[in-house]
C-alpha cells in the first residue's frame, strides 16, 4: 500500500500539492506516494480507493492554502451559521483526513498539515471534530520564496520517519552499484 497520501483541495493550492507528490515519487517511488492525479486511472473506483489509501498511509500531508477551507456548502449555509465545506460529510478532503486519523489511533500512522505561504492553520472552531486532528500535529511551513528547498526537506523527513523507505532506497542505491573492470 501507499506509504505517502498528499491530501490538497483542487480549488486552493493544487500546484504546490503537484510540486510536492512528484519530489516524494522522484525520491520514494510512485508505488508508494498515492496522488489522485498520478495514481488514479481510467475506470478506477476513485473514491473508495481515495478513502481506502488515505486510511492504509504511513504519513499523510495535508496541503492548506489560503482558499483550503473552501466556500459555505449550500446544504450548510443558513442564516445563523455558514460553516466551510469541511463539515460537508460528502466532501472529500474531510473524509480523508478523518480516515488518516481514525486509522493513525491502531496503526500510529502520522498526519502533517502543511501551511502553504502565509497561509494559518484554521481555527478549531472552522473544523469538524475529527478534523481538528490537525491540531494534534506539528505543522511544516512551506514557503513561496524557498519552495523547492523547504519540500526537499519534507521529503527528507518522511523518508527517516518511514523506516522501511529508507531502507529500500539505500538498498536501491546499493542495487545500482556495480563495478567494471
Amino acid at each position: 500500500m501507499y506509504s505517502v497520501f498528499v491530501s490538497y483541495r483542487r480549488s486552493d493550492v493544487p500546484d504546490v500539492a503537484t510540486e510536492i507528490a512528484d519530489a516524494c515519487i522522484d525520491r520514494l517511488g510512485a508505488n508508494k506516494v498515492f496522488f489522485d492525479r498520478s495514481t488514479l486511472q481510467p475506470g478506477d473506483q476513485w473514491s473508495s480507493e481515495l478513502l481506502v489509501a488515505a486510511e492504509l498511509c504511513d504519513v499523510m500531508l495535508v496541503v492548506i492554502g489560503p482558499n483550503w477551507l473552501g466556500e459555505p456548502s449550500k446544504q450548510l449555509t443558513n442564516k445563523l451559521l455558514k460553516r466551510n465545506r469541511l463539515w460537508d460529510k460528502n466532501d472529500y478532503v474531510q473524509q480523508e483526513i478523518e480516515s488518516a486519523y481514525m486509522a493513525s489511533i491502531s496503526n500510529n500512522n502520522i498526519i502533517i498539515p502543511v501551511l502553504v505561504g502565509d497561509t494559518r492553520l484554521p481555527q478549531k472552531k472552522e473544523l469538524p471534530m475529527l478534523v481538528n486532528s490537525l491540531f494534534e500535529s506539528q505543522v511544516f511551513r512551506l514557503s513561496m520564496h524557498n519552495r523547492a528547498e523547504d519540500i526537499e526537506v519534507l521529503v527528507n523527513y518522511i523518508e527517516k520517519k518511514i523506516p522501511e523507505i529508507e531502507s529500500e532506497n539505500k538498498q536501491d542505491a546499493k542495487d545500482k552499484i556495480f563495478v567494471t573492470i
